[in-house]
């Protein structure tokens, strides 16, 4: 979940298309190897018994994957990917935008401009990126779901979130 003190998604084409480069530089470089490519800080809250996790730091590269892997999957190299498991709170419109791109159609809602603007991009750009690396669309996606590798980093359950955000986001700390 992403939650409403987060700014909202706003990653570019310039940072979309760095993400996927590197992506495809590591799986054409060594495909066996894992490419670690962050991390997310998250609080871990439980809703009547339901466990989920609120990311604190991440959510550019966390909807930027989320944004590729819908993708992949109209290209029929996500077939296990269902369902969207990334959320906003208080942001339903983020949310319609997200779903909408997993059932091939594009929200009109100027929150959803920039998710719509991420998937054209990625459309247009990402059989060429991988074509001039000399590599598949089906070997970059299984490097991808396979060997990409994100760490996910618990704060403690007595952090002040608020102050612990300010601090990531003002002071870089």
């Amino acid at each position: 979940v992403i939650p409403i003190y987060q700014r909202n998604y706003d990653w570019g084409e310039k940072e979309v298309l760095q993400l996927v480069e590197d992506v495809a530089d590591y799986a054409k470089e060594d495909s066996n190897s894992k490419y670690y490519i962050g991390s997310a800080v998250v609080f871990v809250r439980n809703n009547n018994g339901q466990e989920y996790l609120e990311t604190i730091d991440g959510q550019q590269r966390l909807t930027t994957l989320t944004i590729l892997t819908i993708l992949l999957g109209s290209m029929g190299l996500a077939d296990w990917y269902q369902s969207i498991n990334l959320s906003y709170d208080h942001r339903k419109d983020a949310d319609e935008a997200l779903l909408m791109l997993k059932s091939n159609s594009m929200s009109r809602h100027p929150v959803a401009q920039n998710f719509n603007d991420v998937y054209n991009t990625l459309r247009k750009n990402l059989t060429r990126i991988l074509s001039d690396k000399g590599l598949q669309l089906q070997a970059f996606a299984d490097y991808l779901f396979e060997k990409v590798i994100i760490i996910r980093i618990p704060v403690p359950q007595d952090t002040d979130l608020n102050h612990y955000f300010e601090i990531m986001n003002t002071r870089g700390e």
